[in-house]
Order: structure tokens, then sequence, then C-alpha cells
């Protein structure tokens, strides 16, 4: 009991550490920015401050593509494949269910015929009875 207690956890923290490292740097550079801000008003306080230019950076969105298409973990390339083959099954069965209607009409078309064939059979004998066994259809009538 203890045994599964403690692998769960150890997966759970995997899993977080994981989840989380790969924005760290995003992460650290956000806390950075906002130090220096704070850190500019306390200096401020005490010190007169050079005028300066506020610099805004832009995110280049090849830099983003990268980071989404990376290696995320194990956790998220399972949760990924899972999701991969659920979305194939479901593609599977929907095509598995076309086909059966398909199948489905086809046969009732079919069985269609076979009634109008019968229909057809038996006006014939029901002609050759009120004929007395001369057939409907020859050319002698």
């Amino acid at each position: 009991m203890f045994g599964f207690t403690g692998y769960y956890f150890f997966c759970q923290v995997f899993e977080a550490f994981e989840k989380y490292y790969p924005s760290m740097i995003m992460r650290m550079y956000k806390t950075r920015a906002q130090f220096n801000r704070e850190s500019y008003d306390i200096m401020d306080m005490f010190l007169k401050q050079r005028n300066f230019k506020v610099i805004c950076f832009a995110m280049d969105k090849r830099f983003r593509k990268e980071i989404e298409s990376a290696w995320q973990g194990i956790s998220h390339s399972i949760k990924q494949r899972i999701d991969d083959n659920e979305e194939r099954r479901d593609d599977e069965k929907e095509e598995a269910k076309k086909e059966l209607e398909v199948r489905f009409r086809q046969q009732d078309l079919t069985h269609e015929m076979v009634k109008n064939m019968a229909n057809q059979m038996d006006r014939m004998y029901q002609a050759m009875d009120a004929n007395q066994g001369v057939c409907c259809c020859s050319r002698n009538n």
C-alpha cells in the first residue's frame, strides 16, 4: 500500500516538474522584470534616477511554436498519444457506422427486389391457374 502511494506521489511530482520546467525561463524573466520595476521605485526614493525610455520586447512567434513542438516531457507525450489514439478510434467508429448504414441500405434494396420478384411470380402463377396451365407469356395465346 505504501509502495503504491509513494509511487503515485513520485509520479505527481515528476509530472509537475515536466509541466512547469519548460516555462521556468519565461517565469524567470517575468520575475526579473517585476523586481526591476519594484526596485526602481525604491531606489527613486533615495537617489535621483536618470530618465530612460521604455523598451518593449516582442516575442517571436517561431519561439512559441518551437516551445510547443519541443518535447514537453513523458506525461505530456503519453497524454498526446492517448488523445491521438482516441481521435483515431472515433474516426474509425464513424467510418464503420457509415459503412454499416450503406450496407443496410443495400440490404433493404435487395429485400425490395426479392419481394418484387416474388409478387411477379405470384401474379404469373395466378395467371397460369386462370388460363388452366397455359402460360400468359407464351406467344400461342
